[in-house]
């Protein structure tokens, strides 16, 4: 049997990815930032097939807590930035998981053995951080894809600054690490809701 192991896997989109593996077969580990707070994962335990799901606590700022995570793991997902709006100290609340939780990651699973597949769950932020405004020198009449130049402005949200941040770190791992053993793939979410 398979192993996924799920960063955030008890968040919004994390506990529908927790579902989908739990129903075709799969072992599934999600991580929470704190174990003692069952409020946070519980809604997991009802789910169909839970006796394949561990939950374990993870750091993502703690690179021998994510080397422990991901052992025995065949495909990882990463969703466990915060999104958060509501910020106080945006370093620590935002900057540090998002970005340094994102390098860590990615040193972490270079040294993993057996991961064959890596997914990040981003957000449209990593490539306008004005969204939903246009980013600059655009209008409503014209197009906007991934083609375009990503756009960050120092002066838009926190969350949308880090997730841009973090974006452009993983680029820039697959472009310094063209023979990797696993595949890496990032879903930019524009709004999600329910």
């Amino acid at each position: 049997m398979k192993k996924v192991g799920i960063i955030g896997g008890s968040g919004f989109i994390g506990s529908y990815n927790t579902q989908k593996f739990l129903n075709e077969g799969f072992k599934v580990k999600v991580s929470t930032t704190d174990i003692t707070k069952r409020e946070k994962y519980e809604h997991l335990l009802s789910l169909k097939n839970a006796e394949c799901l561990e939950i374990v606590q993870l750091d993502v700022e703690n690179k021998q807590q994510l080397a422990d995570f991901l052992q025995g793991c065949e495909i990882v997902i990463h969703g466990g930035t915060p999104f958060q709006l509501d910020v106080k100290d945006p370093k620590t609340e935002l900057f540090d998981p998002t970005i340094k939780g994102t390098e860590n990651f990615l040193e972490v699973i270079q040294n993993t053995s057996g991961i064959e597949k890596v997914v990040f769950i981003a957000s449209v932020a990593a490539y306008n951080t004005h969204f939903p405004l246009l980013p600059e020198n655009k209008t409503e009449d014209d197009q906007i894809n991934e083609s375009d130049t990503p756009f960050m402005s120092e002066q838009s949200h926190p969350y949308g600054q880090a997730k841009f941040i973090a974006n452009q770190t993983v680029n820039k791992f697959i472009a310094d690490n063209p023979n990797l053993n696993f595949e890496i793939t990032s879903v930019f979410a524009s709004w999600c809701y329910g």
